[in-house]
């Protein structure tokens, strides 16, 4: 991300929401073990995205990475 760029302020919003859902602003992260961290972000990142097409953000990792290596 680029700081202060107007166009990814809401990719960053929608994160920040999405984070939330786990972990309520302004709650220590000490209250939290880190499996329930590893959890969040693994249901965080399995969550189906319509910019995406309809993927997921580990499918569409997973889809690039795929592209690179057949270069």
């Amino acid at each position: 991300m680029h700081t202060y760029s107007a166009w990814e302020r809401g990719t960053n919003e929608n994160f920040n929401k999405l984070l939330g859902d786990f972990m309520p602003k302004g709650k220590s992260l000490k209250n939290y073990t880190s499996e329930y961290i590893a959890d969040s972000a693994n249901r965080i990142n399995k969550r189906i995205i319509e910019v995406i097409g309809y993927k997921s953000a580990e499918e569409k990792f997973i889809s690039e990475v795929q592209k690179i290596s057949l270069l």
